[in-house]
C-alpha cells in the first residue's frame, strides 16, 4: 500500500488544512521524484487532539512494486521527450511556413509584373480581336430565299458571300435585295459569280455585268470579287480563268481582291494560277480539310444559321492571309 503521512506540529492549522482534506475525496498530489500529478484519494485521518504533531493523513490506495516505478519513470521520460519533439517539430514546421511566406512575400514585385504583363496581354488581344470580324462566313443565293440580315448580323458575322450572277447573262434573284440589306447594315461581304461560260467573247460581257450589278446596290465596295469555278467550260480553263481576272483587273479589281473557288476534285485538271489570286477557297463537305493549299474552307453545304431559312453554305479555317486582307474591319 503506497501512503504519504503528513505531520502536523502547529494545531492552528488544524482547520485551515487539516478539515480541508475530505474522506474519499481524491486530490492531486505532485510527485517530484517522478515529475507526475496524480489524483490520489484520501483513504486515512489521523488525529490526536492531545498530541497534535501526531495526527497524519493516510492518501492512495495503489499498491506498487519498484519495478512499476520504474515503468512509470521510463513512461514520464518517454512522455517528456516526445513532447520535446513534438515541440521541436512544431517550431520546424513554423520556420518552413515563415520562410514559405517570405518567399512568396519577395516575389510579390515579380508576380506583380507578371500580372501586369498578362493584363497588358490581354488588352492587346482584345483590341486586336475588335479589329476583325467575328461570326459566321456563308455565302448565300436565291436559294436561301429572303434573308434575315438583322437575325445573321446580331448573331455573329464575320463575312457574307453573295452571289451576283450565274453563267454570263443570268443574275441572282435576289442579290439586290441582299446587298442592299448587308449595305443598311454595314456588314461584311464580297460577291461571287458562277462562271459557266467558255468563251472569251462571252466572258467581257459577264465581267462588267458581275462589277457592274454589285456597284449599283452596295454602299461599300465589296472585300473581294470571287470566280466560282466548278465546271470545266473549256478546254483551257487556267486560260479562261485568266482572261476573266485580266477582265476585272481593267475594270479597277486588284489580283489581291479576286478569290478563286475552286472545286476540290478538279483542282488539278483546272491547273489555275493560284499563285495569283489573293486567296483560294476549296469546298469539301466532311470531316477533314481539302487535299490542297487553300486560305478557306467551305466545310458544309448544310449549315445553320439564325434568320436564313433551310440549309447554307458555311466556312472555316480562314489562313492569315485571308484573314487580314478580308475580315480586317477597314
Amino acid at each position: 500500500m503506497l501512503t504519504w503521512s503528513v505531520d502536523v506540529v502547529d494545531i492552528s492549522l488544524l482547520d485551515k488544512t487539516y478539515k480541508s482534506f475530505e474522506m474519499g475525496n481524491f486530490y492531486p498530489i505532485y510527485d517530484q521524484f517522478l515529475g507526475l500529478v496524480e489524483d490520489l484519494q484520501v483513504v486515512a485521518k489521523k488525529l490526536d487532539i492531545t498530541q497534535p504533531h501526531k495526527m497524519s493523513l493516510t492518501i492512495g490506495t495503489k499498491n506498487r512494486t519498484l519495478s512499476q516505478y520504474q515503468l512509470d519513470y521510463q513512461a514520464a521520460m518517454q512522455y517528456a521527450q516526445q513532447q520535446r519533439l513534438n515541440a521541436q517539430q512544431t517550431a520546424n514546421d513554423l520556420k518552413n511556413r515563415i520562410k514559405e511566406l517570405l518567399e512568396v512575400t519577395n516575389r510579390i514585385p515579380e508576380q506583380d509584373k507578371e500580372i501586369a504583363d498578362l493584363q497588358a496581354r490581354l488588352k492587346e488581344l482584345e483590341s486586336q480581336q475588335s479589329q476583325f470580324f467575328d461570326g459566321v462566313i456563308v455565302d448565300v443565293s436565291e436559294f436561301q430565299g429572303d434573308i434575315d440580315w438583322n437575325k445573321v448580323n446580331s448573331a455573329g458575322l464575320a463575312l457574307a458571300i453573295v452571289r451576283v450572277q450565274y453563267g454570263a447573262n443570268r443574275a441572282d434573284l435576289k442579290y439586290q435585295r441582299n446587298l442592299s440589306a448587308l449595305g443598311y447594315l454595314g456588314a461584311n461581304c464580297a460577291v461571287y459569280s458562277y462562271m459557266t461560260a467558255s468563251v472569251l467573247l462571252v466572258l467581257k460581257t459577264k465581267h462588267r455585268r458581275f462589277i457592274q450589278g454589285h456597284s449599283r446596290q452596295a454602299t461599300t465596295q465589296p472585300r473581294f470579287y470571287m470566280i466560282d469555278v466548278e465546271e470545266t467550260t473549256g478546254s483551257n480553263m487556267r486560260g479562261i480563268v485568266e482572261a476573266y481576272m485580266n477582265k476585272l483587273n481593267s475594270l479597277g479589281v486588284a489580283d489581291r481582291k479576286i478569290v478563286l473557288y475552286i472545286a476540290n476534285q478538279l483542282y488539278n485538271s483546272f491547273n489555275l494560277n493560284v499563285g495569283r489570286a489573293g486567296s483560294i477557297m476549296i469546298p469539301a463537305y466532311r470531316s477533314t480539310p481539302p487535299d490542297h493549299a487553300y486560305d478557306l474552307w467551305q466545310y458544309t453545304s448544310s449549315g445553320s444559321v439564325n434568320g436564313i431559312n433551310g440549309n447554307v453554305d458555311m466556312s472555316k479555317n480562314y489562313s492569315d492571309r485571308f484573314k487580314n486582307q478580308y475580315l480586317r474591319k477597314e
